[in-house]
């Protein structure tokens, strides 16, 4: 996320978070959430660090539902 000046304050812009099992490191809900304008959270049960490359179809789906939420043309 932030870190140096920036990391006690919160980041407004609405952010997805695709959380997929094999991720060398990840930050609990609740911490992003407070961290963040967190509007879309989807968990995946396989899948990893390179997640657009192993899970194509899941990545781009958590996408898919997430930018409508933001973007209203």
């Amino acid at each position: 996320m932030m870190s140096g000046a920036d990391a006690d304050k919160f980041l407004e812009t609405p952010t997805v978070v695709s959380a997929f099992a094999k991720e060398a490191e990840m930050v609990p809900r609740s911490w992003a959430e407070r961290k963040a304008n967190v509007v879309f959270w989807q968990e995946h049960e396989s899948g990893g660090h390179f997640a657009a490359y192993e899970k194509p179809e899941e990545f781009v789906d958590d996408l898919v539902r997430f930018f409508p939420s933001i973007w209203k043309p």
